[in-house]
């Protein structure tokens, strides 16, 4: 049985597993962690899923970070999950972004997301440096789509 809950931001932490999937740098982590809301998908008892969802100025919000347990992936969690934190936003919000690695960005596309910029040189910045795939990730991809009534 799946259910979808807001924990305490006090109990962030307890989901690190899960973030640091997603955002390897705890000190990157640091961040934003404490500045999101974050929502968990758990499955017959176990967080499978996880999204942080940061709201900025001038309607929109961020998905800061997004990640799947790699032995529950590609059963549509991150999806669900992505579609419900919108959806419960949407009153407040009009855009969502996300940035994401090279590869990530079918996945978003998937979801109504596009292309809208790059920041050069941003993962360089982690310690340590993060491969996807045998490739040094380099550059950050921005995506954004309009939040509206489904």
């Amino acid at each position: 049985m799946e259910t979808i809950y807001f924990p305490a931001p006090e109990r962030y932490r307890d989901y690190l597993d899960l973030l640091l999937l997603a955002d390897p740098d705890m000190a990157m982590l640091d961040l934003y962690l404490d500045r999101c809301r974050m929502m968990v998908l758990e499955e017959d008892g176990e967080p499978v899923c996880e999204v942080c969802l940061l709201e900025l100025p001038d309607g929109v919000v961020e998905l800061k970070n997004v990640a799947t347990r790699p032995d529950r992936e590609g059963r549509g969690y991150a999806s669900r999950l992505i579609h419900e934190a919108l959806a419960g936003c949407r009153d407040r919000v009009h855009t969502a972004i996300v940035g994401t690695s090279p590869d990530g960005v079918g996945f978003y596309r998937r979801l109504g997301f596009e292309p809208y910029r790059t920041e050069p040189g941003f993962f360089l910045q982690y310690r340590p440096l993060i491969y996807e795939n045998g490739r040094l990730l380099e550059d950050m991809i921005y995506l954004r789509r309009p939040i509206k009534e489904d």
